[in-house]
């Protein structure tokens, strides 16, 4: 019996999966670090621009569970801010320096350039735990500068309880959700000479 042909009838409306794999739950609420394994710009339902980012913690006690963010960057926050903030404090905690901030002042870079900058790189995350019909998973609730994880950490304090009953549907934590933390990139995005990173 030979094997069947893969059939490509169709391929030119095909658009691949983005997303990764299902937020998992953390052991506790608190700050990790993560790699960013994906930084997809778009409009969200409501018609706001954003990126959505998927993240593998690198926490060694929960080493490889996926969480995610959606972080707008256009027009204003109800407050009358920036929503461009989101996304600085997304670079602040992946590495931008304030030299390199400074230098980009009035200036606009393609959002696509920036969530390809910002693709395998190292972050910092404050998660917590959502229910979301009857399901339990952790997400990111803000981003955090290198230096907030650290000084948290340093005295114990960068990791809190789950809420109560969280812990009850356990199996969508470490078990089953996770997927292995991208290798790094090599050629085609370069940081060398780049404006953020």
């Amino acid at each position: 019996m030979s094997l069947p042909k893969l059939d490509f009838t169709g391929i030119s409306q095909f658009t691949a999966r983005s997303g990764g794999s299902a937020s998992g739950l953390l052991s506790h609420n608190g700050d990790y670090i993560v790699k960013v394994v994906s930084a997809t710009p778009g409009i969200s339902s409501k018609g706001n621009a954003q990126v959505a980012f998927v993240c593998v913690v690198q926490d060694e006690d929960n080493k490889g569970i996926t969480v995610k963010s959606w972080v707008p960057y256009a027009g204003n926050n109800k407050n009358g801010e920036p929503n461009a903030k989101r996304l600085w404090e997304v670079l602040d905690s992946a590495g931008t320096t304030k030299d390199q901030f400074a230098k980009l002042e009035g200036q606009s870079l393609d959002i696509e350039e920036v969530c390809n900058l910002l693709k395998d790189r190292e972050a910092y995350v404050h998660c917590i735990a959502d229910e979301y019909n009857g399901r339990w998973s952790s997400k990111i609730g803000y981003w955090i500068s290198k230096q907030r994880y650290e000084d948290q950490k340093a005295v114990g304090a960068h990791r809190t309880p789950l809420p109560a009953g969280a812990g009850a549907s356990k199996p969508n934590g470490s078990a089953g959700v996770s997927i292995a933390p991208a290798a790094p990139t090599t050629g085609t995005t370069s940081t060398a000479g780049n404006p953020l990173l």
